[in-house]
């Protein structure tokens, strides 16, 4: 039986049940429809497959090893390569080898590893080298913080510090459906006293008015919650993913083992049509931008040592700008548009959209 459309599996009540190339049927078919007819006869489930990219057949293998090291009798997974096939021959996987387009159709195809069947944006992250248990420095120490606000999709926000130029993210917060108010409650309740938090970075969308906050933004509701100091994060990600990927690559950043969701985000992070980032579970990308606005504010750290601005209050951040903006424009001519003029010309403290 096809499962295109699962609801057409609904009913009876198997006594065994196989899924064949387990990794192409859709998730719901085994969590909405097949798992609750398995019940009434407390029947097994058979799932043979290849890996097609970090889906929900991964999920389900992390999940069944999870449960088997605590002791669980009812689950067992096995893995099985061409070269455990004794009835193919040792030439024939040779020149299959050799066929081969890329390394990752290699392992995923024929070894039946877990690699992303598009292409995985952050590719070099590997556990081995970037998941550990990760010890806090001894004391209060200087923590960073970022946060990918969202209302519908998941908050995420992340804690890090910085030592010997290496990237220890060693906290992760994900939820949804809370206000702008208690979500910044409980990022700030999560944060102890030792961790001595000097800014924290949030999503751009972030510092926009809202309507239904009678003009407010989320960003001024997390000041007003004790976040701070907090700035805004650029909204292009370019820049922070290259140094996302060069962190990775020279082994400098490391995830705490208890940041599960954001090693699962970097996992299943991939390229749609080599010019745009999509995720492979349909936008839980939530963590893995938290990251992109991290990097991107701790750059001077990680890249070129201290920041120079790292000590500034955001007054003296905004006036430092605004000089060297106005440094860049000596000399130079403009026009003002002339709803802005006024008789002394431009009113600027009056100005109703606040340019300066």
């Amino acid at each position: 039986m096809g499962s295109d459309d699962p609801d057409s599996l609904r009913g009876p009540a198997p006594d065994f049940v196989i899924f064949e190339e387990a990794a192409f049927h859709k998730r719901e078919a085994w969590y909405e429809v097949i798992r609750p007819n398995l019940m009434p006869r407390k029947a097994p489930a058979l799932f043979i497959g290849t890996p097609k990219g970090f889906n929900w057949l991964y999920d389900l293998e992390q999940e069944a090893k999870r449960l088997i090291e605590q002791g669980d009798k009812t689950w067992a997974v096995f893995h099985y390569s061409v070269f455990d096939n004794p009835h193919i021959d040792k030439a024939e996987i040779a020149e299959a080898r050799r066929g081969c387009d890329t390394e990752e159709v290699w392992r995923q195809e024929y070894l039946a590893e877990y690699e992303s069947n598009v292409g995985r944006v952050f590719a070099a992250f590997n556990d081995l080298k970037h998941v550990k248990k990760i010890e806090w420095p001894s004391g209060t120490f200087e923590a960073w913080r970022s946060v990918d606000w969202g209302m519908r999709d998941n908050t995420g926000s992340l804690w890090a510090f910085v030592r010997n130029r290496i990237l220890h993210v060693y906290r992760e917060y994900a939820a949804n459906n809370l206000s702008a108010p208690a979500q910044a409650q409980v990022i700030k309740n999560q944060t102890t006293a030792r961790e001595q938090v000097k800014m924290t970075a949030i999503s751009h969308d972030a510092a926009k008015e809202d309507p239904a906050m009678k003009g407010l933004t989320v960003m001024w509701h997390f000041r007003q919650a004790g976040i701070t100091p907090i700035r805004p994060s650029s909204r292009d990600k370019k820049h922070s993913r290259a140094m996302i990927q060069q962190l990775l690559s020279e082994n400098r950043i490391v995830l705490d083992q208890s940041c599960i969701k954001l090693r699962k985000e970097l996992m299943a992070y991939e390229w749609k049509d080599t010019a745009m980032e999509k995720p492979d579970d349909g936008g839980n990308d939530d963590l893995v931008d938290a990251l992109h606005y991290l990097v991107e504010l701790l750059q001077f750290d990680l890249f070129m040592g201290k920041s120079p601005v790292a000590e500034k209050s955001m007054p003296e951040i905004l006036a430092a700008i605004a000089a060297e903006k106005l440094e860049q424009m000596k000399g130079q001519k403009f026009t003002v548009p002339s709803q802005f003029k006024t008789e002394s010309g431009l009113d600027i403290e009056n100005s109703s959209a606040g340019y300066f």
